[in-house]
């Protein structure tokens, strides 16, 4: 059976969704004293790789809209206070995955925000699991080398934005 891929088109800031080969996703880079809290998502084969909280969009939803949702449902908390745009960065599909473009925000925290758990997976292998196992603040520029390779832009974009 093929995969059944959405396409998301922005639309006077509303996204609409439609079947085709890439997705949408948005989240937020929370920064506090030149650290960005990051998330480490289960995976059953033991493999984790540090990102942003983030995910897709949902058919309705603004860019802003979804970074927000996505963190709170990753993290256990919510950002408090203005978000703005950092950029987009994403990955292409292989067969078994759709293509993802990924825009970030910056949000900003006080370094004393801690993981208290994100919602449980609800399909396939990993069900009842939980999403994220872990998530703390890490010094912005040493993320380079922890950050899934399609994420790694993004962290070049926060450091360029806060002249670190």
């Amino acid at each position: 059976m093929e995969n059944k891929r959405k396409f998301v088109d922005m639309c006077d800031d509303i996204i609409t969704a439609k079947k085709y080969d890439t997705v949408e996703a948005a989240g937020i880079a929370m920064v506090a004293d030149n650290k960005v809290f990051l998330i480490k998502p289960f995976s059953t084969k033991g493999k984790r790789m540090w990102g942003i909280p983030k995910g897709h969009v949902e058919n309705g939803e603004t860019l802003e809209m979804t970074a927000r949702r996505e963190f709170e449902e990753e993290v256990g908390f919510g950002i408090k206070g203005e978000i703005e745009y950092l950029g987009k960065s994403g990955y292409l599909g292989n067969g078994n995955f759709p293509s993802k473009n990924i825009h970030a925000f910056i949000g900003y925290g006080t370094g004393d925000e801690r993981f208290k758990g994100s919602n449980l997976i609800t399909s396939g292998k990993s069900k009842g699991n939980p999403e994220n196992v872990d998530g703390q603040y890490f010094d912005i520029k040493e993320t380079l080398s922890i950050i899934h390779g399609s994420q790694i832009s993004l962290m070049e974009l926060l450091i360029e934005k806060l002249n670190l």
